[in-house]
């Protein structure tokens, strides 16, 4: 939970970059409930073997850097505060902690993922005002050389949403959200960028129909450090633009299936010329279905467009494929076993780099045990990745066991 994110989840989120504009049914739904004072502080601490700690091909691995496995050990705090004022309520969350490394001391470093803001009830919307900060170890997927395993990576990104409208009828809303990502090696420093996102909807909900929206997207890239010399005069940052416009619906099917779907069209326009441009369809696919009480099954599909750190890349369009299961025992005792697909298409000018260029994709099965006794919870968990890319380099495979033990206070 602690460890290092892995592409998986990096990758995941972008499909929120497809439905940021499509959830104002569920705010419009909830904002006449008063918020109420919550206080959740939950220490944990997971230890973790990597057969791979690298993410490298075994080939690429030199002498004198430490081992290709390792032991991973993962001390840390998540804590979810939400305090209540009137109609309004102000927030934090996130967690903080320390990943120590037995045989490679160079990847020890702090991590902190932490958000806050405010959830506000006027004029009948329900407007958000929030801020991220996240600071830890680069993904391993991103790096070109094993001397940048030890790269830090922090995101800062500051926002707003609004959605407004009842639970039946007319519903509309709209975000705006700026991100920046540096990096802290100097070699790496090309890849910092900005990204600054507008979104917008219109939509109609009705208990028994469900809720369809009209969402339009708009997001402006910038890699301020990667500046170029187009026509012999003009200075060009490396970036893109994109835009994105479609539908979508969610609705419940009865109390067994929980259904969104979102279908569009996106069009990259790059600032470079060399850059390939992109037109074509974006989607979006989440459903929930529960076939018996003791069974959960979550389905994912998406392609969405977003940034990219790595060099020479100023977009990817990335496919994804979710399957994941969880099986409960008993009021204590569940499992969980799933399986992903990720495919990421890099487009950009080779100025730098060769390798940056290599499209690749990982395959992804892990399954899991999780107990509880009283406020203790323990987990267990195997996961296994084959990464495959045209370039050696970025070919490997790594297993990953782990076993964690959090305390709920």
């Amino acid at each position: 939970m602690f460890g290092r994110r892995v592409a998986t989840l990096k990758l995941a989120s972008t499909i929120t970059i497809l439905l940021m504009s499509s959830g104002g049914a569920a705010w419009a739904a909830q904002r006449s409930d008063l918020p109420t004072r919550e206080i959740s502080v939950t220490p944990s601490v997971r230890i973790e073997y990597d057969s791979n700690v690298y993410g490298v091909n075994k080939a690429f691995i030199p002498a004198g850097n430490g081992t290709r496995d390792d032991l991973h050990i993962a001390p840390g705090v998540g804590f979810d505060l939400q305090m209540p004022f009137s109609r309004q309520a102000l927030y934090l969350n996130g967690s903080v902690g320390y990943d120590f490394y037995k045989n490679n001391s160079t990847l020890n470093r702090e991590r902190l993922d932490i958000n806050g803001g405010a959830r506000l009830n006027l004029l009948g919307c329900s407007p958000t005002i929030d801020g991220t900060y996240t600071r830890m170890l680069s993904n391993r997927y991103a790096l070109i050389s094993v001397d940048q395993i030890d790269n830090t990576e922090t995101h800062r990104a500051i926002g707003t949403t609004f959605n407004c409208g009842g639970p039946l009828g007319l519903t509309y809303g709209g975000n705006y959200r700026h991100e920046n990502v540096t990096n802290s090696l100097a070699p790496l420093k090309i890849l910092n960028y900005n990204s600054d996102s507008f979104g917008g909807n219109i939509g109609y909900t009705r208990p028994t129909f469900g809720t369809l929206l009209l969402y339009g997207n708009y997001n402006k890239l910038s890699y301020p450090n990667r500046q170029y010399i187009i026509g012999g005069t003009d200075i060009v940052d490396d970036g893109a633009k994109i835009y994105s416009a479609g539908v979508s619906f969610e609705r419940n099917i009865g109390s067994r299936i929980t259904g969104k779907v979102s279908a569009g069209y996106t069009w990259v326009t790059p600032k470079l010329p060399l850059s390939p441009k992109f037109h074509g369809a974006s989607y979006a696919l989440n459903v929930t279905a529960r076939p018996i009480d003791a069974l959960q099954i979550d389905a994912i599909a998406s392609r969405s467009a977003s940034a990219s750190n790595l060099a020479d890349v100023a977009y990817t369009i990335t496919d994804l494929y979710s399957l994941q299961g969880n099986y409960t025992f008993s009021r204590s005792l569940s499992a969980q076993l799933g399986a992903s697909y990720q495919k990421q298409n890099m487009n950009g000018s080779p100025v730098i780099t060769p390798f940056s260029q290599a499209d690749y994709d990982f395959w992804t099965a892990n399954g899991g045990l999780r107990y509880t006794w009283r406020k203790l919870t323990f987990s267990t968990d195997v996961s296994h990745t084959r990464r495959n890319s045209r370039i050696l380099f970025q070919r490997y495979n790594d297993t990953r066991i782990g076993f964690g033990v959090s305390l709920g206070l």
